[in-house]
């Protein structure tokens, strides 16, 4: 396992291939971000209610209109030489989709739509830092969505960025005719 280098003073840095071979670790999950391993921290079940809204949102869409593939969290994609992330929710043009390996742990890129969740744990910089490494990789859009504010932030490979709110639909070119109100995200069921 990677770690301190006591000779040399620094870390020592992993690259996507070294990543990519580490023995999983029972109850973590990791990230590589340009060379440092991340540890990830368990989402609390808001998030993943959230994250299961969008899903279900994308897959229910594409069972109508099959234009690609929508993938839960977990499913790794390998930015760059040393970053590796997992989004929450990914999507994958059918003409990409079709190059996936399903017996594969990573794709080689950018999922063309990728949906990160904020959690408590990150940062504004953090997050940012992500949509940078998303579209810096090939990523057509990337959507934040903050539960707190019940808002939807939108970042496109043209540099474009849009805010949404709650009341707002979001509607995405790489998903010809789908809409959905952004409020449907949010939606916890009441027990």
């Amino acid at each position: 396992m990677p770690g301190y280098n006591a000779d040399m003073g620094t870390r020592a840095l992993l690259t996507a291939e070294d990543f990519l071979k580490l023995a999983p670790q029972e109850g973590k999950r990791f990230e590589l971000d340009e060379g440092e391993l991340i540890e990830l921290t368990f989402p609390s079940f808001r998030h993943n209610e959230i994250v299961g809204n969008i899903y279900s949102a994308l897959r229910s869409f594409l069972e109508e209109h099959p234009c690609g593939m929508v993938f839960p969290s977990d499913s790794g994609f390998k930015l760059s030489a040393g970053t590796v992330r997992g989004p929450d929710v990914s999507f994958l043009r059918a003409e990409r989709g079709g190059k996936l390996d399903l017996d594969s742990n990573f794709f080689p890129g950018a999922p063309d739509l990728a949906v990160e969740v904020a959690s408590a744990s990150d940062t504004a910089t953090g997050l940012q830092r992500k949509v940078v490494q998303y579209l810096r990789a090939g990523a057509d859009t990337v959507w934040i969505v903050y539960p707190d504010t019940q808002e939807l932030h939108v970042f496109r490979q043209d540099g474009s960025a849009l805010r949404l709110t709650a009341e707002d639909d979001v509607t995405s070119e790489l998903l010809p005719g789908f809409s959905a109100k952004v409020y449907n995200f949010f939606r916890v069921p009441r027990t």
